[in-house]
């Protein structure tokens, strides 16, 4: 099970395991953008509740919700929708900390066409849930 987008910047969701006992799905996230004479890629490995993925299905399908997000069970990675009366914004981040301390963060913006939402919006209405 996979979801991919290509538009804006690419964001591919790729479903490896899944959990049952509380509703989950183990996934890689890989974003990958080519802006400014710069590539940026990540990739995680995250835990992302099957009510937290419904919440955002039923966020891009509403008018009412203005920005409808989808973060992993542990609040590493977010994908937003940020919508307004005059455009949409597909919103990337990312981070991760060390026990030294250490952070990494990443984030991405950029428009996203009203068509382009539409595809976003059909991509994980259509994908194949199992709970």
């Amino acid at each position: 099970m996979r979801i991919a987008l290509q538009d804006p910047f690419s964001v591919v969701i790729d479903v490896v395991g899944i959990d049952e006992r509380l509703p989950s799905m183990h996934c890689t996230v890989t974003v990958e953008a080519d802006q400014f004479e710069q590539r940026l890629v990540y990739r995680d490995h995250v835990w992302i509740s099957c009510s937290a993925w419904d919440s955002f299905v039923r966020g891009l399908a509403s008018d009412d919700c203005l920005d409808p997000e989808l973060i992993d069970m542990d609040r590493r990675v977010a994908l937003r929708i940020l919508k307004s009366a005059i455009n949409c914004r597909l919103s990337f981040e990312g981070s991760r900390a060390h026990l030294t301390g250490m952070v990494c963060k990443t984030t991405i913006q950029a428009p996203l066409h009203r068509d382009d939402l539409a595809v976003v919006t059909r991509k994980f209405a259509d994908f194949d849930r199992w709970w």
